[in-house]
């Protein structure tokens, strides 16, 4: 059972690590595309969403990263 614990908290944090990741790739696409050529109302409130949804995750990461560091593991990057 503690196996299985172990290798579903090491999910938990992948698929957060993947979520954050790709909010940010995103994010930085829309934004470099704002600065070429401006940007759509519907590009801006996406920029605000991908923006608000990693200010949410902020706290998760760092959860995640002290649980981490206080059990040994490696945050499997």
């Amino acid at each position: 059972m503690k196996e299985e614990n172990r290798i579903e908290a090491a999910s938990r944090r992948q698929l957060e690590i993947e979520t954050v990741n790709s909010n940010i790739r995103l994010l930085e696409e829309l934004l470099d595309n704002f600065e070429a050529n401006g940007a759509t109302a519907e590009e801006m409130e996406l920029c605000k969403e991908l923006a608000s949804n990693c200010d949410k995750l902020r706290p998760n990461l760092s959860k995640l990263a002290t649980e981490t560091d206080d059990k040994g593991d490696t945050l499997g990057l």
